[in-house]
């Protein structure tokens, strides 16, 4: 599925300001990556942008020796707090990603594991 710049609001502005210099977003005049082709950290920034567009705080550990074993990827703030744990098409969550999973899921916090295929359901998530 591929995802116009038109359904990540934010993303130009983002990219001029430098909050995205990892999305390596193409020129205008070329597309958009297909899914297959897109980064996990690419992937990430879309969440972000998207995120952030809708009225999202979010927090990133940059330095992953920073955080716990297996710490979610996102943890983003607005109304709830939502954990998201980003994979590329055919990937798994590590053990360690998994028992934060579980944690979280059985202490009642919204947590989703989003591959590039569920950007309908990342949509619908941060409405």
């Amino acid at each position: 599925m591929k995802v116009p710049r038109a359904a990540m609001p934010g993303i130009e502005e983002a990219v001029r300001d430098g909050r995205v210099r990892e999305y390596n977003a193409p020129p205008p005049d070329e597309p958009e990556p297909p899914e297959e082709a897109l980064s996990e950290k690419q992937w990430m920034w879309r969440v972000i942008a998207y995120a952030e567009s809708r009225g999202w705080a979010y927090y990133h550990v940059y330095d992953a020796t920073m955080a716990p074993p297996g710490w979610p990827d996102l943890v983003l703030v607005r109304d709830r707090v939502v954990y998201a744990e980003l994979k590329m098409k055919g990937r798994k969550p590590t053990r360690d990603q998994q028992t934060w999973i579980d944690r979280f899921r059985k202490a009642g916090q919204e947590v989703h594991v989003w591959r590039p295929d569920d950007w309908d359901e990342v949509r619908k998530a941060l409405a």
